[in-house]
Order: C-alpha cells, then structure tokens, then sequence
C-alpha cells in the first residue's frame, strides 16, 4: 500500500487539479455568450451553498465534541483525548473493543452492554479517531493500539478482565492477550478477526471523493435528508432515537480520518505480527461467528475452531446473521457470555 506521505502528496496534486479547474469553468461560465447571466447566477448559488454547507459542518463538529457524554481520559502523548465509557460496577469486568470503522463503539455495544452491565463491569474504550475521542496522526500499529488501551485499563486501575473484541479487534486482542496474558480472565470473540483468514487481504483506502465527502459536510446533509442512509433501518428496533442521532454525528465526524487511514495503512503488518502467536491454552474462549456473511464461509469457520480447539477451554457458537451479531443476537448472545463468565 502507499504510504500516507505518498498519498497525501498526490490528493494535493489531485486537488489543485481540481481547483485550477474549477477556475477554468467558472472563467468561462462568466464570460460564454447570452446565457452567462443565468449561469453565473446559478454558479454563484451552488459556491454560496457550498460555502455555506462546510462552514456549519465544521461549527458543528466543534459543537458536537464538546457536547460528547462519557468520561473523558487523556493519553500522555500530545494531551489527546481518548472517551471511554465506564460502567463503575460490578465485580467483574469485561473491555470491550470494536470493528473498524465503527461510528462510535460506546452506542454500537449498547444493545449487549445493556443486558450485561448489571453484572458486570462494563468498560468501552473508543480508540483515536472513533467514537467522541480525538483523531491523531500517531503510526496506528498494533503496538501502539493495545499500549494506549492498556493505559486506560491501568488509569482505571482494573487488573483483571475479560476481553470482548469484534471484527478486526479481534487482531489486536490476540496481540494483547499475548502481552498481558496475565491481566486476561478470558477472550470472548464476536465475529473477531483473526490472522489465518486475514493474510492476503486488504482494507481499501480512501479516494480523493472521500476525503471531499469527509470536508464538505455533504455527510452531514445526507443525515438530514435521508437519515437512513447513515444507520440501517434495522437499528431503529434496538437502538433509542437519540443513540441513533449521537452515532450518524459520530459517522459524519470520523468519516475516513486520518487515525482510520493509518489503521488501513498498517493492516497487513499488524495482522504479519499476529500470525505467528499461539493463543495461552489456559485462557477460556468464546466465539460468536456467522455461518452465512464471508467469502469463504467453511474457511472462517474452520479457522476459528483451530483456535477453539487449541483450549483447554473454549467453546464455538454458530449464527445465521451479519457481521454484526451483537446487534441482531444481542439478547441470545448475553445469555451465553453470562453462563461463560460464571463458568470461568
């Protein structure tokens, strides 16, 4: 893949292009024959509304990140924010950590945290660039993910826990069981990515109409217009109005942010670092896959009960479903994570 310095360098190129002939059109709108005068009211129109459309969209993303409910820690490096969601009881805990790309992971795990968190300690950590935390240009290597979550694991002074990782989470918590095997009660998996099925594939980047689509407020639009267009429809029969205002204003802020394209930058070495970890035998698993939502659906099956298999006590549990379990099974799936932590 490019490096983000080559990638930059050539959507400048890309947009002075653009801009240059933007002037070119608009140069000859005003000067073409008897039709100018129509035209040139109508460019004037869309430059105002445009103008216009990123203006409110940046007063209101400052608005927005101030209004963030949670609790707010900071990370030492460069005073950035990371929101983390603390349910402050229980005497258990389970962290839990999200898929790529997630608008934010505090109301996407709402429907399963909040069938659990009146057991449980209940800890969501919406790493830079998702959620109502800070972006950042810091190397989005695995390394420095499971550092900066252990931080907050260690700000909130938790020793002892059960990881819940989703989708590519699932990479960082193999890399994180690994070096904090001995903070680890067990490994629940949703979906959870893992090396075996990963190597070889890759996370497409963004395009110069993303990065538009991220400056503009054109997102923004969108979810006034057709907020359906953000969230799926399903989502209204689980989550509040409300949580469903709170994650389209977390989509449009985080949009392919610059944390999210290093993620995609660094996806095919973290996942190169992971390959070769064996998971602790001694670590109980449990792992929630849909049968029916992959290219090779026998394959990531498979791979997932190789791991299974490894434990001295694990456990697989097969779905009809998206990728997204917690959202559909949120109910089922509560129930069997309850009987896994009174079990281990």
């Amino acid at each position: 893949m490019c490096s983000k310095d080559s990638r930059r360098q050539a959507a400048k190129i890309v947009v002075k292009c653009m801009i240059r002939l933007g002037a070119i059109f608009f140069i000859a709108v005003w000067r073409v024959g008897p039709i100018n005068k129509i035209m040139k009211k109508i460019s004037i129109i869309v430059l105002l509304s445009m103008l216009m459309l990123i203006i409110i969209h940046n007063v209101m993303l400052n608005i927005e990140i101030n209004n963030a409910n949670g609790q707010y820690l900071y990370f030492e490096s460069d005073n950035e924010r990371l929101h983390v969601y603390d349910s402050q009881k229980g005497d258990n805990t389970i962290l839990l950590l999200s898929g790529f790309g997630t608008g934010s992971p505090i109301i996407d795990f709402s429907p399963l945290t909040n069938e659990l968190k009146n057991k449980y300690r209940i800890v969501i950590i919406e790493t830079y660039g998702y959620g109502f935390s800070d972006d950042t240009r810091k190397q989005r290597t695995i390394e420095n993910i499971t550092e900066e979550i252990h931080y907050i694991m260690n700000k909130l002074d938790i020793e002892k826990y059960t990881l819940l990782a989703h989708s590519i989470s699932g990479i960082y918590a193999q890399y994180y069981i690994e070096k904090y095997k001995n903070e680890i009660d067990g490994y629940i998996g949703i979906e959870n990515a893992i090396p075996q099925y990963l190597e070889g594939k890759e996370i497409p980047g963004a395009i110069l109409i993303d990065k538009i689509t991220r400056r503009s407020g054109i997102l923004r639009l969108i979810g006034i217009v057709s907020p359906n267009k953000l969230t799926d429809k399903k989502m209204k029969d689980i989550y509040s109005e409300n949580d469903l205002k709170e994650l389209r204003k977390a989509i449009i802020r985080n949009y392919k942010n610059a944390a999210q394209l290093g993620e995609i930058d660094w996806y095919s070495e973290n996942v190169k670092k992971v390959s070769n970890i064996e998971m602790d035998k001694d670590i109980p698993i449990l792992f929630f896959v849909s049968r029916n939502n992959h290219d090779n659906p026998e394959k990531w099956i498979k791979d997932h009960e190789v791991i299974i298999n490894n434990q001295n006590e694990g456990r697989l549990i097969e779905y009809e479903g998206s990728h997204y379990l917690h959202h559909e099974k949120y109910e089922e799936i509560s129930k069997e994570i309850i009987q896994f932590m009174e079990n281990y």
